[in-house]
């Protein structure tokens, strides 16, 4: 009978560790998270930093195309813009036909 009591208490004092143990978890759990936060913070950090280098990298090539439509002659822009106004007024036309 002593042995059959002896393995409720077992189980008694293993459930009586469990509390104790806990703190320990929260604390994993805790460390966790915020080793998560800290990694996310980063991932942040390097895609800024990459906007920020892709932005510079993007604004000087906007401006050598601009640059490359002002070297254009004046009358190939305005064949360019004329060629525009014809296609637009063409689909205009055909919009109003159907």
């Amino acid at each position: 009978m002593a042995v059959a009591f002896a393995a409720p208490g077992a189980e008694l004092k293993g459930l009586l560790e469990l509390p104790a143990e806990a703190p320990a978890n929260d604390e994993l759990r805790q460390n966790r998270e915020e080793r998560q936060a800290a990694d996310l913070a980063e991932r942040d950090a390097q895609l800024a930093e990459l906007a920020a280098e892709r932005a510079k990298a993007e604004k000087p090539i906007a401006k050598y195309a601009a640059l490359e439509e002002r070297a254009k002659p004046w009358w190939r822009r305005l064949v360019g813009w004329i060629q525009t106004r014809r296609g637009r007024a063409a689909r205009k036309r055909l919009r109003e036909r159907l």
